[in-house]
């Protein structure tokens, strides 16, 4: 885990929770409008539905069945984004104009379905749809008042079609405002959970990072290295460094904690410089680093390490007045070994150089 992930974990989890909810969506639509389609084909055959309502029902039934098939199981589900349920709102007029046409029009005992393409924009990103949808329906409205007008006089068909109107007109005001609080308390939870999920990523950062050098630290080591052991044994092998600033004692002593604190902090840039990307650098605490080198074997690991030596001791130091250099012990991982086993072994080697090339403490 870099740095950088827990800021991009946090929006791969948002972008994966809005396509968890638009397929929720998607679903939740499908469901209503096969219930729906059901409720109309049982109808159609109740013995207590009118003879002549019944092919109107089951016509509609069958269209709003083929409507939903292809759009929800044909129609690619990422079409039109987030015109998904305005389009298929759209879609079903049809559906609401067979079924009051063929049902007594405007008269008819089904007119409340009429109404159900409006109450679905609830779920639509945007006010708008349920505006031009309630507008749509209005003319459907009006081609149902055309189509089966019968025998009625025209001033008592425009009647009955203001009221229709009129209740078309509150219902979709209550729609779009309803639509409208359930987007804002979507959006505020929505930002919440973000905000929780950026600070929960920012302590995650800071419980991986050693404050002073912004290295890795102990903790991000011991899980890096299980998964290191892990591919390991699936035959990527890794090596491990174990270094130690030499004489950081007697810089404290002679300077101050503070100079000590800058030779550490170089340590770790200096670090950051000479290892490759895959390579992560560790500050385990005090005086004391880990190079953990996937890929990589013993024998290269030594290089690296002799090479991060040679940067070390020609390094500016004339700030502090003294020369700084560093010990280095390298390890690389054996069949059957955890990773704190590796680091021990690093360790060791460590020590042994420090014996066989005493430095001042």
């Amino acid at each position: 885990m870099t740095t950088d992930e827990p800021a991009a974990q946090t929006k791969t989890e948002a972008a994966r929770e809005g396509a968890a909810y638009a397929a929720r969506i998607r679903r939740t639509n499908e469901r209503l409008a096969l219930a729906v389609a059901a409720l109309f084909a049982v109808t159609g055959f109740l013995p207590i539905t009118e003879s002549g309502h019944r092919a109107g029902i089951l016509w509609a039934a069958l269209l709003l069945v083929v409507t939903a098939l292809v759009w929800f199981r044909i129609v690619p589900p990422t079409a039109l984004g987030d015109r998904r349920v305005f389009v298929f709102c759209l879609l079903v007029q049809p559906v609401v104009i067979v079924l009051l046409t063929l049902t007594g029009g405007n008269e008819s005992p089904y007119l409340p379905y009429f109404l159900l393409p409006v109450l679905v924009t609830i779920y639509s990103p945007r006010t708008r749809h349920t505006v031009v949808i309630g507008a749509v329906s209005a003319a459907s409205l009006i081609v149902v008042a055309l189509l089966a007008r019968g025998d009625d006089q025209p001033a008592v068909i425009v009647g009955r079609l203001v009221t229709d109107l009129i209740e078309l007109v509150a219902f979709v005001l209550f729609t779009a405002f309803a639509g409208r609080a359930l987007r804002d308390a979507r959006h505020a939870i929505t930002a919440r959970a973000e905000q929780l999920a950026g600070e929960r990523s920012s302590a995650m950062e800071l419980a991986f990072t050693d404050a002073l050098t912004g290295l890795h630290n102990r903790r991000y080591a011991e899980d890096l290295l299980k998964r290191l052991v892990s591919e390991a044994a699936r035959g990527r092998p890794f090596s491990v460094l174990v270094l130690d600033l030499d004489g950081l004692k007697r810089i404290n002593d002679t300077l101050g904690h503070a100079a000590g604190d800058r030779v550490i902090v170089r340590i770790g840039d200096l670090l950051r410089l000479q290892l490759r990307g895959a390579d992560v650098p560790i500050r385990v605490g005090g005086d004391e680093f880990l190079a953990l080198l996937p890929g990589t074997r013993e024998e290269q690991a030594r290089a690296v390490g002799e090479r991060l030596r040679g940067a070390v001791r020609d390094d500016d130091w004339s700030a502090i007045g003294l020369s700084v250099s560093i010990s280095v012990g390298a390890a690389e991982w054996r069949s059957g070994q955890s990773g704190e086993d590796v680091v021990k072994a690093a360790d060791a080697r460590l020590y042994e150089v420090k014996r066989a090339r005493p430095a001042s403490r």
